[in-house]
């Protein structure tokens, strides 16, 4: 089972927004095979940003990840850019894709309580979504299975429009969307 994932944040201070951009793009490009030394490149990072509690959050992160059996691999992200004024980045993970999100999702919660953050995954085998949400501080999902018949639809589904309310109109995730267009 392969998972996709899209990954979308926007801080209102652009230069803390910049900062995590800059981890994100830092466990991208991190050459190193060796879970230790990604570990040690990101508390680096990660000083710079939050020094009180860089520590704490960078090994919550690890332990959530080696329980999802991640490789570091697992954060290379295979795409990165802007949509209006939201960073995203994407993945396509294995059948552990659900937990890794999860802890990349907690982790730059962690980092930045006030972020607009969320993700879109869905699975390539039957038509499955996932939407995560992060308000007030705590990372919330939905899930959804979607029909065909749903893009002849007016109204979008309750999760759909959960998922997208406060997004500018360019940004659009879920089987539906992409059938409307045919």
């Amino acid at each position: 089972m392969e998972i996709a994932t899209n990954i979308f944040l926007r801080h209102d201070n652009k230069k803390y927004q910049n900062k995590l951009e800059s981890v994100i793009n830092l466990w991208r490009t991190a050459k190193s095979s060796e879970q230790v030394s990604v570990k040690d490149l990101l508390l680096e990072e990660i000083n710079n940003i939050a020094p009180d509690i860089a520590e704490d959050a960078v090994n919550r992160f690890f332990l959530a990840l080696e329980e999802a059996s991640f490789e570091p691999r697992d954060l290379h992200t295979e795409r990165t850019g802007y949509i209006a004024d939201y960073y995203y980045f994407n993945y396509t993970h294995g059948s552990n894709g659900i937990e890794i999100v999860e802890a990349i999702l907690q982790f730059l919660l962690d980092l930045a309580p006030a972020l607009d953050i969320r993700a879109y995954l869905r699975g390539d085998d039957d038509p499955w979504e996932r939407f995560y949400r992060c308000e007030s501080g705590i990372v919330r999902s939905t899930d959804y299975e979607p029909s065909f018949e749903e893009a002849e639809d007016d109204e979008l589904p309750d999760e759909y429009q959960w998922w997208h309310e406060g997004l500018p109109t360019e940004i659009k995730a879920g089987f539906i969307h992409s059938w409307k267009q045919y």
